[in-house]
């Protein structure tokens, strides 16, 4: 770099903005090797530690990366897989949310559990790649806060028979007040940005854009708290297993010891009464709603000719957001693997399911890390700010497919454990003595039972709801797969790789495996309204994703990205331009004739080309 800015100085000046990219690329370099020597001389590995080495009540937070530097990766922060630990639980509670009510009814309750936490962990993660919170006594307490909040939270995800009965039970009424004060802590992070950040202009109006939003948040998980609340204090019936007794103004508790008294508890919950879904309804909008307001954000900009990322936004650090993003798709994943291997064992067909399932998620599991990018330069998030939003929306929906999934293999098992059987509640009531003839005669644990899931004996019913559960989760598996995938190039980019093959033979195979793919979604997407026997689905699950993979594989092949140039980078990406870093590195490989080492020797002419 110093042999170069001497000869153009010598010869013609670069541009002052070349300079300041050729000046921040030095020292971002020498920023990572002090960072490597600091490692090998026996430092942490926690990011916040190698900035931060005394230990202070309060320090400002540092925006990682400005614009037009280039990213170092941080270090290993283990307070992200202590953090990553919860949703864990999260996952396996939602999935049994699903098992007590395989229903329409139950797919909303699990979307308003879902979304309020999962957007939890996508702020936080969103907020450490651009900024670096500092090791500092005042973050520590904020981070221990949030995780309380969200161990909470994951206790009361309860399912539909608790969660829809606020009179009743406190469920619902926990969960949505732990969903407001995690947004109240939000907000308060993104004041902190606006008041304190160490940074670039764009931080302030970053954060004052996020105070927006997640007030549009707050403002709906406030509603479901009042709703609730209202409901649960204004309410004179009492908890399950509790009867209130007016004569003298006290609560006796039937839940004893005994069976009988385990037989009154669990008949005490069958009255559904009362029943209140406009809690979880405001829950599921309020989390939507920060995706919306990114949406109208996002394609406003577009038609915005004056508007500067570099004035409203902050650089996202991307090999972080790939790093951590591949680690919540392990947790999802990880949802269908307990599901699979936390069932009792039977004879017969249920280990052909079994097999079937676990080969099946270990093949998607290979094929989410084949189709994903590795490297930052090639993610949807550094090609444009519509690929980038496109990418996080549908990373959310699977995200929330791949739970349904694991779970319907759970229940899919459990056809063969509990043949006749009609779901968790059943079996609750068979687990504390009663017996069959008992459950069919008595009107409150029939009612118990309706509220829970589909009709007690009625196996077919029940074996439909599953059978939609698993088609219609694994055809969106698939898709948002697609989507995510094309949002890393571009639809125009994927339209041009149908046409630009080398032979006529190739283009029409090509196109053939679009429509295979496009035609293999619909039909598992339809699939459960005329399959429904647990084997023969699980086993067509497994068909289908192996002929995915080699869809998959099979499109590397015969598409050819050769002779194809490479996306340019959009003016307005919120990651910061590539072009401007590759000019650079193209006049100084010119003017030396030597390849630069690193990434900067990677650019082509291709990369050296004016925004679109």
């Amino acid at each position: 770099t110093q042999e170069f800015l001497k000869e153009e100085q010598e010869e013609a000046p670069l541009p002052q903005e070349e300079l300041d990219a050729i000046k921040a690329v030095a020292k971002a370099e020498q920023d990572a090797v002090v960072d490597d020597e600091d490692d090998h001389a026996g430092g942490g590995h926690d990011d916040h530690d190698h900035h931060h080495s005394e230990f202070k009540f309060y320090s400002r937070p540092k925006q990682r990366q400005k614009w037009g530097e280039s990213q170092v990766l941080p270090h290993t922060n283990f307070n992200d897989l202590f953090f990553d630990l919860f949703y864990v639980a999260a996952a396996y509670n939602l999935g049994s949310l699903i098992r007590a009510s395989p229903t329409f009814l139950g797919l909303l309750y699990f979307l308003g559990c879902f979304y309020p936490i999962m957007m939890i962990w996508f702020q936080k993660t969103f907020y450490d790649s651009r900024y670096d919170a500092g090791n500092d006594l005042f973050h520590k307490l904020y981070e221990f806060l949030v995780v309380v909040v969200l161990g909470t939270a994951v206790l009361y995800i309860r399912p539909v028979a608790y969660l829809s009965t606020p009179a009743a039970n406190e469920d619902i009424f926990v969960f949505s007040t732990c969903m407001l004060i995690a947004t109240l802590l939000a907000i308060g992070r993104s004041v902190d940005i606006i008041r304190n950040v160490n940074g670039e202009q764009g931080a302030k109006r970053s954060g004052m854009t996020d105070v927006k939003l997640f007030s549009v948040m707050a403002l709906f998980y406030l509603a479901a708290t009042i709703v609730s609340a209202n409901d649960h204090f204004g309410s004179s019936t009492g908890s399950y297993g509790s009867t209130y007794d007016d004569t003298n103004n006290s609560t006796v508790d039937s839940m004893t010891n005994s069976t009988e008294g385990a037989r009154r508890f669990l008949a005490g919950g069958g009255d559904y009464g009362d029943t209140n879904h406009l809690p979880m309804i405001m829950l599921f909008v309020g989390a939507l709603m920060y995706n919306v307001g990114v949406l109208f954000l996002t394609f406003r900009s577009e038609f915005d000719k004056d508007f500067d990322p570099k004035e409203a936004a902050v650089p996202i650090n991307i090999g972080f957001f790939i790093h951590r993003f591949g680690e919540w798709i392990m947790l999802m994943l990880g949802e269908s693997v307990l599901s699979l291997l936390i069932v009792p064992t039977q004879q017969g067909d249920y280990y052909k399911a079994f097999f079937c399932g676990m080969l099946s998620i270990t093949i998607l599991q290979v094929l989410h890390f084949r189709s994903q990018p590795h490297e930052a330069d090639e993610h949807a998030l550094r090609r444009s700010r519509k690929g980038g939003v496109i990418f996080i929306m549908f990373g959310q929906l699977y995200s929330a497919a791949l739970i349904v999934l694991g779970t319907s293999y759970k229940m899919i098992l459990f056809e063969f454990v509990f043949a006749q059987d009609a779901g968790e509640a059943r079996r609750l009531l068979l687990d504390a003595g009663y017996s069959a003839e008992e459950i069919a005669q008595d009107a409150d644990l029939l009612r118990y039972l309706a509220a829970s899931g589909p009709p007690i004996d009625d196996v077919e019913v029940r074996q439909q709801h599953v059978a939609h559960y698993f088609c219609i989760s694994m055809a969106l598996v698939w898709l948002c797969l697609d989507v995510m995938l094309l949002a890393h190039k571009g639809l125009d980019f994927n339209l041009k790789r149908c046409h630009n093959t080398k032979c006529k033979k190739s283009r029409y195979t090509g196109k053939a495996m679009v429509f295979t793919r496009t035609g293999l979604i619909l039909f598992f997407g339809t699939m459960g309204f005329y399959i429904t026997e647990p084997t023969l689905l699980s086993f067509l699950g497994l068909m289908g994703i192996i002929v995915q993979l080699g869809l998959r594989l099979g499109g590397s092949a015969v598409f050819d990205d050769e002779t194809l140039e490479d996306v340019p980078q959009c003016a307005y990406n919120i990651n910061g331009p590539k072009s401007l870093t590759c000019a650079v590195s193209l006049r100084l490989q010119q003017i030396t004739g030597k390849k630069l080492p690193g990434k900067l020797g990677s650019c082509s002419a291709g990369d050296n080309k004016p925004a679109a």
